[in-house]
């Protein structure tokens, strides 16, 4: 199913590895953001929701930029990089997060992390495709996704993990 051939090619490794790592944050915010308004801010399902828009904006609005930038371009390692950092840098703002913590403070948070995210997400499909040979291409794109699905999980645990914990606290 995964051809294991294909790790031996470098930009095929760091594209797969850097996927699973912004799911690991990506379905971490995703799920536990609106489970945090819903216990902590005692919030419907619905408006739990619609808190974690300025995630969502930030996401949409980088993926549409960096994927513009990467057509004229034709560069991306530089726009991975900085997302990598923007992302890291939201999600570390995000382990600040209390009971207390102002919601128009935590949108920023949100929005940096979704800038961060969303040129992970676009742009290393566009990698993933250039980096292996033609005959591999489909195999490689259905890999990039089963290890963001893993990274998910992955993230899903570890986040659910600490959710617990803190909660209880």
């Amino acid at each position: 199913i995964v051809p294991l051939d294909l790790f031996r090619n470098r930009g095929y490794s760091v594209t797969i590895l850097t996927t699973f790592l912004t799911a690991i944050g990506f379905f971490g915010a995703i799920i536990f953001l609106p489970r945090w308004f819903q216990f902590v801010r005692e919030v419907s399902p619905t408006d739990s929701g619609l808190q974690t828009l300025a995630l969502l904006a930030g996401l949409i609005l980088s993926s549409i930029v960096s994927g513009a930038l990467v057509s004229r371009t034709g560069r991306y390692k530089w726009i991975i990089a900085v997302a990598l950092v923007v992302m890291t840098a939201g999600l570390f703002l995000m382990t600040g997060l209390t009971s207390t913590t102002d919601l128009p403070q935590l949108w920023v948070w949100m929005f940096i992390t979704g800038l961060g995210i969303g040129p992970a997400f676009s742009v290393l499909t566009i990698v993933i495709q250039s980096v292996v040979p033609f005959e591999k291409l489909g195999v490689a794109t259905s890999n990039l996704t089963f290890f963001r699905q893993v990274g998910g999980s992955v993230g899903l645990a570890l986040v659910s993990t600490i959710f617990a914990s803190d909660f209880a606290a």
